[in-house]
């Protein structure tokens, strides 16, 4: 059993609202991976549990979305997301790199 975490990124010029790729993003978590044939054990059971962070680039924002199923398994008393406010880093100085 696992907990896996998706990413999905919202493009500087998508027209889509958060609450429409919060809504995407769901159903892609349980349409692709959750609820899928693969995922459940012969009793019903789920083999593996998910949930996504979606970056807007627009505003910097993180939105996190569990499936139904994670937070059932965890005792997760969250909503159907949470939001991670952070302000962008910005690199000032120039650094010079190595690659080995």
């Amino acid at each position: 059993m696992g907990l896996y975490k998706k990413e999905v990124l919202i493009r500087p010029n998508s027209t889509i609202t958060q609450e429409g790729a919060i809504d995407w993003t769901k159903n892609w978590l349980d349409n692709t991976f959750q609820e899928v044939d693969e995922n459940k054990n012969d009793d019903g059971s789920y083999k593996d549990y998910f949930f996504a962070d979606i970056f807007d680039s627009r505003t910097s924002e993180i939105l996190r979305v569990y499936t139904d199923a994670c937070k059932a398994k965890y005792d997760m008393d969250v909503t159907q997301f949470g939001i991670i406010t952070k302000e962008p880093t910005y690199i000032e100085n120039d650094v010079e790199a190595t690659v080995i």
